[in-house]
């Protein structure tokens, strides 16, 4: 044990050897960055390389701002540009509002869904102009575009595209409401009205006859629709809703996934329809598919009958309710599996046979107490249940556990797969199991030991003690993230990898195979370690400071992987060796002193003081958005040092070697000594 600690510690020497020799020769090349500017309220006239506005700010910029790179806007920004001048692109996903008027723009103007109005008029832009998935009013007009426009999916403020000059195409769609005209270009007739059907219509009632583009209908709601209704694209029915469909001729698909109940009588969809995960019941008949009908995973009764449908017919797992499958004219396949009860006849086409009941077996089995001997299609365990079965069990397909259920198998035979999410306890013991076994999110025990598996063992995420013992695997066995209850694995037999992680506490040794280093403890570290104070000399995986807790460490402490300080964590930290990265967002205080980090520190929104002095660091050190006192001093960084927005601490950067250092909008600032400097050397800013 000696002997790896030490060859783990001349690996890190090493690295911080070769780390210190790239920071003293810096490239000749390399030039200083200058970070955006955080913009809230009226920017001034002047050049800026980038400009970017936060969560709940407002920018405004005109005439006399010139930005050389992008102005980027995050979730809920606001940004009033009345003619600026910007190098490259416009880009907000999840913006509050944007406009943009006068100006121009040398790339692309790309604004992604909004939740007030976008209005980009009278500017020039140098290449794409996309607006799409607003919630907002969205005016697009009198912009030239030396690339293409596309204004899709605003709804309900809906889009208007007039006068455009489009060098490239302009396309607008699903936009509700939509108007567009007085557009130039080579290919603009979409904008102008021409052909364009009026977008996506909410049915929350009795539809109209008329000729929709795109029919959805909202959760909750109920929807009538029937001759004389012709929708060019798709019906969507969303979770909870309902939809009777009378007679209605649907030109795409017909699409309903959690639906309350469906009914679907005459008509004609061109292409797929499916059905499923219903609430109540379904019932699709006399009508014209022109590819694929699916009704899967329903709980109320599924009524399928006297359909012409011109590829296949599925029908599967639908429980309690069950299926019927009558007088269907199927040109590809009809099948139908797991429905309890099920009946089917009088279905023509060249395979219709498992529909017509021939083959069918008795589908799903609930087990909820002693399953007695038998052989069994396919066997679940509700959730709150437990279930109990022995030797004489034979399931031909797969065993399903639900959230909360329990299993105790003392030996059957499984053809398919174990399957549980969410489980309270699980212990299989001898038997077989065909293919794999998985069971993730466990809240008790899960016990796996003299099993023949003939795919995969994976056990993920659970709270409860995990113990793999002595089974036979074809494939890998997978376990990862069992803590506090941790895992054991030991004399396994394993054809595939045997990987371990995350086990806190993990014990393994005795596993077979070409590769189970892992499992049998070599090379595996003990999981993420919570520093709830002094974190004693060792060897960790990766260290979690939790909010509200304090963490010391020091010199003899090494993380392979990474130290990350939660909310409102403090850490201090007078010499460890971290292979990977320093990580702190909102911490209360953060104090580096000595020692080394492999890859980068970054500490952002700290409420407290933050010191980061005499430290090697491997790639950037960045700090950025604190309210106590910052002091970034004597360090070694093979990169840059970026310094931003810390008030009112305000910020000292000095004596640091880097490759380049930005400091901006600290609140005091001082610095000096600083290798490359940038503007780190520099008076307050």
């Amino acid at each position: 044990m000696t002997g790896k600690h030490y060859r783990r510690f001349s690996l890190l020497c090493a690295t911080a050897t070769a780390l210190a020799i790239g920071v003293m020769a810096p490239t000749a090349s390399a030039r200083p960055h200058t970070a955006p500017t955080a913009c809230s309220g009226t920017l001034a006239s002047g050049t800026y390389e980038g400009i970017t506005v936060s969560t709940g700010q407002s920018c405004v910029i005109g005439v006399g701002v010139v930005v050389v790179k992008n102005v980027s806007l995050t979730s809920g920004a606001n940004l009033t540009d009345t003619g600026a001048s910007i190098g490259q692109t416009v880009h907000g996903v999840g913006a509050a509002t944007a406009t943009i008027s006068g100006g121009t723009v040398g790339s692309n103007v790309q604004v992604n869904g909004s939740s007030g109005a976008v209005s980009v008029t009278d500017t020039k832009i140098g290449g794409s102009l996309i607006v799409d998935a607003g919630a907002g009013t969205v005016i697009v007009s009198g912009n030239t575009v030396s690339d293409n426009v596309n204004v899709t999916d605003n709804a309900p403020g809906g889009a208007t595209v007039d006068n455009n000059a489009v060098a490239g195409k302009c396309t607008q769609n699903e936009n509700n409401p939509y108007s567009g005209s007085g557009n130039t270009g080579p290919n603009v007739s979409p904008c102008n009205g021409s052909g364009t059907p009026p977008g996506i219509t909410n049915c929350t009632g009795v539809l109209a006859s008329n000729t929709y583009e795109s029919v959805s209908v909202p959760t909750g709601d109920s929807c009538t629709i029937g001759v004389g209704v012709i929708v060019l694209n798709s019906v969507t029915v969303a979770s909870g809703a309902s939809i009777t469909d009378t007679g209605a001729s649907i030109v795409e698909n017909f699409h309903a996934v959690g639906a309350s109940h469906v009914t679907v009588s005459g008509g004609a969809v061109n292409h797929d329809m499916w059905v499923n995960g219903t609430s109540g019941a379904v019932s699709i008949t006399d009508a014209a598919v022109g590819d694929t009908l699916d009704a899967n995973g329903n709980a109320g009764a599924v009524d399928v009958s006297g359909n012409t449908v011109s590829d296949n017919v599925n029908v599967t797992d639908n429980s309690p309710g069950g299926a019927t499958v009558d007088t269907n004219t199927v040109d590809g396949k009809c099948s139908q599996d797991e429905n309890s009860p099920y009946s089917g006849s009088g279905n023509m086409g060249p395979d219709v046979s498992s529909c017509n009941g021939v083959g069918t077996s008795p589908g799903l089995t609930t087990c909820t107490g002693t399953l007695v001997t038998g052989t069994y299609k396919n066997v679940t365990v509700p959730s709150g249940e437990s279930c109990t079965m022995a030797s004489g069990v034979i399931i031909a397909g797969s065993l399903t556990l639900s959230s909360g259920a329990s299993l105790s198998d003392g030996g059957a035979s499984i053809g398919g797969d174990v399957h549980g999410v969410g489980a309270a306890a699980v212990t299989i013991s001898g038997g077989t199991v065909n293919k794999g076994v998985t069971v993730n999110g466990s809240s008790g025990a899960v016990s796996v030991t003299d099993t023949t598996i003939g795919g995969d063992l994976a056990v993920n995420s659970g709270a409860g003690a995990v113990n793999l013992s002595g089974n036979d695997v074809t494939n890998n066995v997978n376990v990862n993230n069992n803590t506090p209850g941790g895992a054991t694995i030991t004399d396994n037999s394993v054809a595939g990898k045997c990987a371990q992680s995350q086990n806190t506490p993990y014990s393994g040794s005795g596993n077979t195979g070409p590769n189970v280093a892992s499992c049998n403890g070599s090379n595996s570290p003990p999981g993420i370690t919570d520093c709830t104070g002094t974190l004693s000399s060792g060897t960790y995986q990766g260290v979690t400071v939790p909010t509200g807790k304090s963490c010391t460490m020091g010199t003899g402490v090494i993380v392979i992987k990474s130290v990350t300080v939660a909310s409102g964590g403090s850490l201090t930290d007078t010499g460890a060796s971290v292979v990977n990265d320093i990580h702190a967002v909102g911490a209360a205080t953060v104090s580096i002193s000595g020692g080394t980090v492999g890859a980068s520190v970054t500490v952002n929104g700290t409420a407290g003081t933050v010191g980061i002095t005499g430290a090697t660091i491997g790639a950037d050190l960045n700090v950025d958005g604190s309210a106590g006192a910052v002091d970034v001093s004597g360090n070694t960084v093979s990169k840059n040092v970026n310094v931003t927005a810390n008030t009112p601490g305000g910020a000292t950067v000095n004596s640091n070697t880097d490759t380049s250092c930005h400091q901006n909008n600290n609140h005091p600032y001082t610095g000096s000594g600083n290798s490359q400097a940038g503007n780190c050397n520099e008076s307050n800013t």
